[in-house]
């Protein structure tokens, strides 16, 4: 089967800002040096929702009375947030799915260092060209990567362009990631809404395919293991 990736460059020109901000990228190192630290991705998820210094610092105190072993490690991402300001700069949207994909990003290209990595590429198989994914590994077999910071940005449009690239691949050494950056009790809420009209024996043939990635994992010193 002839595979072509196809990184889109349009895609990528457009996330430079995010990839030159200065404090999205120390954040990513804190996320990554601190992930075993207790309540460290909560805070950090729930920073990313907040718009203005009040907010900050109550969610400071609170997760200092919650996590008071992660006190050190928490006001280090407190201290980035208040001086970043990135309600300021950004759409905090569109940040948070930067932040996910980024870190994600760096994570993989530690774990594959040997291998092909792209960002923001489409699968061609001859004449079927998928949608974009937000990371490809390719390690002989391909791993995609879609990339939804909530759960509630998972949509069934995404579900069945994933199933429809599976199927034109047609082989289970391929594996589909979803990767979030949300509590795995609210995606498994999220997958079961998106079952619309679907059989329920279809679609979890459907669902099965995937592997996911919740906040839980990032805590894990390899989130992305296979194993």
């Amino acid at each position: 089967m002839n595979i072509i990736i196809e990184e889109n460059n349009n895609n990528l020109k457009s996330k430079e800002k995010f990839e030159k901000d200065y404090y999205l990228n120390k954040l990513i190192n804190y996320a990554i040096s601190y992930a075993s630290v207790s309540g460290l991705n909560t805070f950090i998820n729930v920073m990313f929702y907040l718009k203005n210094m009040k907010d900050y610092d109550t969610q400071f105190y609170l997760f200092n009375m919650t996590y008071p072993d992660s006190i050190c490690e928490i006001e280090q991402i407190y201290r980035l947030f208040i001086t970043w300001l990135p309600f300021e700069k950004y759409d905090l949207g569109e940040l948070r799915g930067n932040f996910l994909e980024l870190l994600s990003y760096n994570i993989l290209n530690k774990q594959y260092a040997e291998c092909s990595i792209y960002r923001e590429s489409r699968v061609r198989i001859v004449d079927y060209i998928s949608h974009t994914w937000d990371i490809i590994v390719d390690d002989d077999e391909l791993y995609l990567y879609e990339c939804k910071f909530s759960y509630q940005s998972l949509r069934r449009k995404h579900i069945d362009q994933m199933i429809a690239l599976m199927n034109k691949l047609n082989d289970l050494n391929h594996k589909v990631i979803l990767v979030f950056y949300t509590p795995r009790e609210k995606i498994n809420r999220r997958l079961k809404y998106l079952q619309f009209n679907t059989k329920e024996k279809k679609y979890a043939g459907m669902i099965n395919r995937f592997n996911i990635i919740d906040l839980d994992d990032f805590g894990r010193e390899n989130p992305f293991s296979m194993d």
